[in-house]
């Protein structure tokens, strides 16, 4: 069920929106680093809306699933798991952000099984639970491909020295750190023009949760419309 197959669009506010007809929504939320994707999230789980954190599921596969362990032993070294068969995640940060091409060799290895991982979550909620949407938190969705399998994506982004700021704050690194991150991931104006909903993180909290129930009283009332 590709999302291109929408049969009709109208906008709010320059969003394009592609309505079909279904009755459970898979919601895709993106952006880039210290866009304000996780607290977007976090807020939509506060509303019971079921959230797949792809970052969580990547983490989970590559120290659980032995062909990925396999893999990534295989491609980048044993180093790079410790004694207790834990993924140095931060050793492997400053390999993959300093180096496009190993990126996207660990997303290579990686990524399919995280997919494959977060469809068979969906039917599962789908099955069991009455919810009328769930959401796939990933930082990389179009990127992976993974937007085919998604009704809406929702980008959330904000201006870049805000970006750069937060993440400062946030993980005590230099500037130059940080725009190092910003400039491995898919420009930020790429994956506005690819979204279906934009989500402008520039303010405060209250802001954005007014922002956030909006989207949530609107998918749900687009998943009870559907049929």
């Amino acid at each position: 069920m590709p999302r291109r197959s929408a049969t009709r669009s109208f906008s709010v506010e320059g969003v394009h929106i592609r309505k079909r007809k279904r009755r459970f929504l898979r919601i895709g939320v993106t952006g880039g680093i210290g866009g304000g994707k996780s607290v977007v999230c976090e807020m939509f789980k506060k509303l019971g809306v079921p959230v797949l954190s792809a970052d969580e599921i990547a983490r989970h596969v590559s120290e659980t699933n032995a062909e990925v362990v396999r893999r990534i032993a295989q491609e980048f070294g044993p180093e790079f798991y410790t004694k207790e068969g834990l993924l140095d995640r931060k050793r492997m940060a400053s390999v993959v952000f300093s180096d496009r091409k190993q990126k996207e060799k660990l997303n290579a290895i990686v990524h399919p099984f995280v997919i494959r991982r977060i469809n068979e979550e969906m039917e599962l909620i789908k099955r069991r639970t009455g919810a009328p949407f769930v959401i796939h938190e990933a930082a990389l969705i179009y990127e992976a491909g993974a937007d085919k399998d998604l009704d809406y994506v929702v980008v959330v982004d904000a201006e870049e020295e805000i970006r750069i700021r937060r993440v400062m704050k946030r993980d005590g690194v230099s500037r130059e750190e940080v725009l190092q991150r910003i400039n491995s991931q898919m420009p930020a104006e790429s994956k506005r023009k690819l979204a279906d909903f934009l989500i402008l993180n520039n303010g405060n909290l209250k802001a954005l949760e007014e922002k956030v129930k909006f989207l949530y009283h609107l998918f749900s009332k687009m998943a009870a419309t559907s049929s």
